[in-house]
């Protein structure tokens, strides 16, 4: 049964995860060279990953076990990932290994990985979009965006039930709205990375809205922009009510909403290197 969002959920057994492990093997076997020269690169360069199967049932879960969708997007992912990171693909997707050099973009703050959930275990990711204007690169700030939705789908709950995205738009202005960066963040999310894109709660929009929504629309494509939720009320007040109808509480949202949650991008990436490290 569809939740609020539309969005269905299938029930997870051994035998389902298990069944369709081998299917989608199937089905990436038949797959032309071309099409799986990346993902041969990745088995061949980083096999631990490529083969694991926790590594497939992120995009079994996110195409709802669709196999022949799953693996469609998993191939699309390590094209997109090997022209992303080039030789830093194959290794972890880490602070010390494939972003080093991307710590500067992380600090901006553009995509904030909270620590709460909604009520049924989604990830919340709040966004600033007033950050872009301090932007190194765009291939460095995609770089963070994929960090940060990757930290987010080491949880099983997300990888099943998706990720809540929170604009905080109240001092957004015209320049705040790069077509370039967002055309390539949506592309790296569309059918690329094993993210079910739950909704996209729009906060405090300005008057060029309508010129914003058109924009994302077209990005995002018509199944993405279904997710859009506006929340234009003028109070925080307001927001803070339509956000918790949608199960994300006062406790999960941040204090530039009126929120409990005091964000700082340098605790939260010192706690991903000691998390990092306690993997290694």
């Amino acid at each position: 049964e569809p939740d609020q969002y539309g969005q269905c959920h299938p029930i997870e057994n051994n035998d389902l995860k298990k069944d369709s492990l081998l299917l989608l093997e199937e089905e990436l076997a038949k797959a032309s060279p071309e099409a799986r020269m990346s993902l041969n690169q990745a088995e061949k360069r980083c096999p631990s990953l490529a083969y694991s199967d926790e590594h497939k049932l992120k995009f079994l879960r996110c195409e709802q076990f669709n196999v022949d969708k799953a693996a469609v997007r998993l191939m699309n992912y390590w094209d997109t990932r090997i022209a992303l990171f080039g030789d830093k693909a194959f290794s972890k997707l880490s602070l010390k290994d494939a972003l080093k050099e991307d710590i500067e973009s992380l600090l901006l703050g553009f995509m904030n990985l909270l620590s709460g959930k909604d009520g049924i275990g989604r990830a919340i990711i709040f966004i600033d979009p007033t950050s872009l204007d301090k932007i190194k690169t765009h291939e460095s700030m995609i770089k963070a965006a994929w960090y940060t939705l990757h930290a987010a789908l080491e949880e099983e709950s997300v990888q099943q039930k998706g990720v809540v995205f929170i604009i905080n738009l109240r001092d957004a202005e015209f320049c705040h709205f790069d077509t370039t960066f967002t055309r390539m963040l949506a592309n790296s999310v569309k059918g690329v990375l094993p993210v079910r894109v739950s909704a996209i709660h729009m906060c405090h929009p300005p008057r060029l809205m309508s010129f914003v929504y058109s924009l994302v629309q077209f990005l995002l494509g018509e199944k993405l922009s279904m997710r859009i939720r506006m929340h234009q009320e003028g109070k925080d007040e307001s927001v803070l009510d339509a956000l918790a109808e949608c199960g994300i509480p006062l406790d999960c949202i941040p204090t530039e909403l009126n929120g409990k949650v005091q964000l700082n991008c340098k605790k939260w990436l010192k706690d991903r290197r000691t998390l990092e490290s306690m993997k290694d």
